[in-house]
């Protein structure tokens, strides 16, 4: 009997556990190392960010998030240190439910323009907390008061889920003008990266639709080509800086694709 069971368990790792293992290292073997820029990495002093770069296991979703807001954290400037004259958290109502809003106010007395603010992130990552410093600072520099808007990401909330949570705060903010002392009768809209990308589309659609009236937008290196990401000879530096700054063109495609899923 002990000779049955010794047959049988060479037979399955054999047939079965070998040829796993097999197609694992060589898996491992073709990956290899993600490539980067030496002197970018020595520009990052910090060791937690180093090892972000230069770390090649795969990531989930929720790791990509956590990973991400670290590495936010690290490269911006404490929040705390950014003095402002008061924040307020409160959630209104929006399409898939409640939307969390951070509103920042100067130091200053009002009037002020009213400046709506979407994170960046992929459309997958970010919220509120990682972009606080940015828009302290936006405060500051601007004197406007600042609606932060914490939209439903991706690949739980697709397409149009961002969207319409931020045309749905764009509405919250035209209405509640006088409770946010609104200098004027307009409103600005601004965003980095993915965000910018979501401040133009809503500026598009208040166009489209004759209001809210918008006056401004403030886009931080905007992704407004999302579907031409592929054209080298368009955009050459999607090639030139595919990898070895942090954000990759996998990374890009990756999260493009699981915002856009349900459009294909």
């Amino acid at each position: 009997m002990k000779n049955v069971f010794k047959w049988v368990f060479i037979l399955v790792f054999s047939v079965i556990l070998l040829p796993l293992l097999v197609v694992f290292f060589i898996y491992k073997k073709a990956v290899g190392k993600r490539e980067y820029d030496p002197s970018v990495l020595e520009n990052l002093k910090d060791e937690a960010t180093q090892n972000y770069l230069k770390n090649t296991a795969p990531l989930s979703d929720v790791d990509s998030r956590y990973k991400y807001i670290r590495l936010k954290e690290k490269a911006t400037p404490s929040a705390k240190n950014i003095e402002i004259g008061a924040t307020e958290d409160k959630k209104i109502d929006g399409p898939g439910g409640k939307i969390p809003l951070r509103i920042y106010t100067p130091k200053e007395e009002g009037p002020y323009e009213i400046i709506l603010y979407f994170h960046g992130g992929g459309f997958v990552t970010g919220g509120l907390q990682s972009h606080d410093g940015i828009a302290r600072k936006l405060v500051q520099t601007t004197g406007a008061r600042v609606v932060a808007v914490d939209y439903r990401l991706a690949p739980e909330n697709p397409f149009p889920a961002a969207i319409e949570d931020a045309y749905a705060a764009l509405l919250w903010a035209n209405t509640h003008k006088t409770s946010l002392r609104n200098k004027g009768t307009s409103l600005i809209v601004a965003g980095d990266s993915t965000g910018g990308n979501i401040a133009a589309v809503i500026a598009q659609m208040a166009k489209a639709k004759n209001g809210p009236e918008i006056s401004k937008q403030i886009l931080l290196y905007p992704a407004t080509d999302i579907f031409s990401r592929d054209a080298s000879v368009l955009y050459p530096s999607m090639d030139q800086f595919a990898e070895g700054y942090v954000l990759t063109k996998e990374s890009l495609d990756k999260y493009f694709k699981l915002y856009l899923k349900k459009c294909f």
